[in-house]
């Protein structure tokens, strides 16, 4: 028997190559093969291949039991930075450490040497002062003015723009202009003021209010105390009106008007001065069941080119009219009429 694993395997694979080939039915020494049928002399053969293949590479190219030895030139230390430090602390392994001493090329390895890395030394950083970056001066560009529009009257929603309820007795801040306006007491004691036409209309606007407001509300109490003798075409028993100017050139107070009539039960909407002749135009009429000598709320609104009517809360009459942007108000009485008036109060709307 050969006495190393190479000649086993080339044994073992010679034998298993010949029950492959000749498909067994044969003796080898005291080993009878018996007869196998094709698949296994396949199986036999190919394994025969692999142990013979194993047995001849080993032959050829047998494993090293040993490590080579190196030289003394391959122990020559090769300075290697690496960017890993190395503890102060903990001293190399003599048999890892390289010496830095230059070794003549000889057949004797060099002895292992106890040398220790000192500890490395690192370098505080140095504060190096950076220039300031220069920074340009800033050029005077002259900026074209821009034409800023002067700004309108327009007072925030819901404020209160006039209110006056006669309590200490005076009309203080009304201008009065045509008839009588004295402050009165009502039945209750309080007082309120009373309008009482003549011959003519009389009217009566506040004194230094706004000339420009364009939204706005105006609310009073109202009553009539006496009607005029007037039918409803040719006038009513009082008013009140919004957006009004004075005209210079017509001689005439234009202005939009909400006018009320106890004879025929009806208000009116109507715009006054839009002609030579200064007379009123009807825009608008509506029905309200009205009595002497009974109070009423009434509300008149312009918003845009929108104008409303409110009697106690309810809508009468809604119209669309662009001939008059702004204007103030007024209190107006028919001739021969007596109209009391009483919290007379304006609220500014939005646009």
């Amino acid at each position: 028997m050969p006495d190393n694993i190479e000649g086993v395997l080339l044994i073992v694979g010679a034998v298993f190559f010949l029950i492959g080939l000749l498909g067994g039915g044969f003796e080898i020494s005291a080993i009878k093969v018996p007869s196998i049928d094709k698949f296994a002399r396949g199986i036999a053969l190919v394994v025969g291949i692999v142990l013979m293949g194993l047995s001849i590479n080993r032959f050829l190219f047998p494993p090293s039991d040993q490590a080579p030895v190196p030289t003394a030139a391959e122990t020559a230390i090769v300075s290697v930075e690496t960017n890993t430090p190395i503890p102060s602390d903990t001293p190399i392994s003599p048999a890892n450490t390289p010496t830095l001493s230059s070794v003549e090329p000889s057949n004797t390895p060099a002895p292992p040497t106890n040398t220790s890395v000192p500890p490395t030394s690192t370098s505080n950083p140095t504060n190096t002062p950076v220039p300031p970056t220069p920074t340009p001066n800033p050029t005077n560009t002259p900026v074209p003015p821009t034409n800023t529009p002067a700004p309108t009257n327009t007072p925030a929603p819901g404020t209160v723009l006039f209110e006056d309820n006669f309590e200490d007795g005076k009309a203080d801040g009304w201008s009065g202009m045509g008839g009588n306006w004295p402050i009165v007491q009502d039945e209750s004691g309080g007082f309120v003021y009373q309008g009482e036409g003549t011959e003519n209309w009389a009217f009566n606007p506040p004194v230094n209010f706004p000339a420009d407001l364009q939204n706005y509300a105006i609310e009073a109490k109202f009553r009539v105390i006496q009607s005029s003798d007037r039918t409803l075409d040719q006038g009513t028993d009082g008013s009140i009106s919004l957006r009004g100017h004075f005209e210079e050139t017509l001689n005439c107070y234009r202005h939009y008007e909400a006018k009320f009539d106890t004879v025929g039960n009806s208000v009116l909407l109507a715009r006054n001065g839009s002609s030579q002749d200064c007379n009123w135009i009807q825009l608008a009429r509506g029905s309200y069941d009205q009595e002497p000598n009974k109070w009423y709320f009434i509300r008149f609104e312009a918003q845009g080119t929108q104008f409303k009517v409110f009697v106690d809360g309810y809508p009468i009459l809604e119209i669309q009219d662009d001939t008059f942007a702004s204007g103030g108000f007024e209190l107006l009485v028919a001739a021969r009429a007596i109209v009391q008036f009483d919290d007379v109060r304006v609220v500014a709307l939005g646009q």
